[in-house]
């Protein structure tokens, strides 16, 4: 199967996401974690031949989810510290996982609202939950899908 442009697009960015999340540097994830999406939104939209206009929605909503994947990790890294799963898991592996999980969200929901005619001033919140919701229906997001994709991820961080 041929990777797609866009494809690569997501892959790339969830990578350099992950990559700078791992890193102990208070919140030098959150400025390029927003860097870094903000630029894979401008080149799917290019991708789709659509006008980037009104970059500052863009900004904000690559803050925002910055902003959350920071939230979540902060909160797995207290959870993981109170639990066994610290010996297991370091905080850069949870906030690499996180922000690369959320990366890849975002691109693939901006992907989709593009290839159905959508723009970058018609995204809304009910985009993404729409391609949440499409995505828990199907068996990507399974239970048994999810944790078979963690372990080999631990398998690979610890090899």
């Amino acid at each position: 199967m041929e990777i797609s442009d866009t494809q690569k697009i997501i892959a790339d960015t969830t990578a350099k996401v992950s990559a700078i999340s791992a890193l102990p540097i208070p919140f030098l994830d959150v400025a390029a974690m927003t860097y870094f999406q903000y630029h894979m939104v401008k080149r799917l939209a290019e991708e789709h031949h659509l006008e980037v206009d009104n970059t500052r929605s863009m900004i904000i909503s690559s803050l925002l989810s910055s902003l959350i994947s920071k939230l979540v990790a902060t909160g797995l890294e207290n959870l993981a510290s109170r639990t066994k799963l610290d010996k297991m898991l370091k905080d850069s592996l949870i906030r690499a996982s996180i922000s690369g999980f959320l990366t890849t969200i975002i691109g693939e929901a901006y992907e989709l609202h593009f290839k159905n005619g959508g723009t970058l001033d018609d995204i809304t919140l009910n985009s993404f939950a729409g391609y949440l919701e499409s995505q828990f229906r199907s068996d990507r997001w399974s239970l048994s899908n999810l944790t078979d994709d963690f372990m080999k991820g631990i398998e690979e961080f610890t090899d």
